[in-house]
């Protein structure tokens, strides 16, 4: 249902930095919203918010992955994607753990303003700082914190996490480069 959505969009706009910055304004806005919450919860546990955000992530990366994909690093970002969301559908658990994850989704935002031509200079700065934070800082934290019983899961996090990390050094080395 989502996947139509974000291909009329795209028709709509003839941009998919337009549809990517939609996906990242809504899931970034909802787990925003819960992160109160989120903490009195465990990271197994159902939530309709975190089931609905899995939905429209896994339509999001499928029609991304049409439409998108050009490096192999992207390619592995969408199939974990992909892959995490379908099973977490699947077991109808760990949807409070989407929440958390989809915070990450904060520097989207500044990266598809960029994309944009929106500001870029100063976009430059929230991305870099919110990757940081939300995929680096906040992802160490929720690896530490939280014990991830299912084993499949436990891998998609922990290379969700390399993934990111691997990025974030070349977000600095491009800052180190200007």
């Amino acid at each position: 249902m989502f996947i139509l959505c974000f291909f009329i969009l795209h028709l709509m706009t003839n941009n998919m930095y337009m549809v990517s910055l939609f996906h990242a304004i809504v899931t970034s806005t909802i787990s925003l919203f819960y992160i109160p919450t989120v903490f009195s919860d465990q990271v197994e546990d159902e939530n309709t918010w975190g089931k609905l955000c899995a939905h429209f992530t896994l339509h999001f990366m499928l029609y991304d992955l049409i439409m998108n994909v050009r490096t192999k690093e992207y390619l592995l970002h969408h199939v974990l994607a992909i892959c995490a969301s379908s099973y977490i559908l699947y077991l109808k658990k760990f949807e409070t753990l989407v929440l958390f994850i989809e915070l990450n989704e904060c520097s989207t935002i500044f990266l598809n303003l960029i994309q944009l031509n929106v500001y870029k200079k100063i976009n430059y700065f929230f991305f870099s700082l919110t990757f940081f934070l939300t995929r680096n800082v906040w992802l160490s934290w929720l690896l530490f914190t939280y014990t991830i019983s299912d084993i499949y899961l436990y891998l998609f996090l922990h290379l969700h996490y390399i993934l990111q990390a691997f990025w974030l050094i070349k977000i600095c080395a491009k800052i180190i480069r200007k």
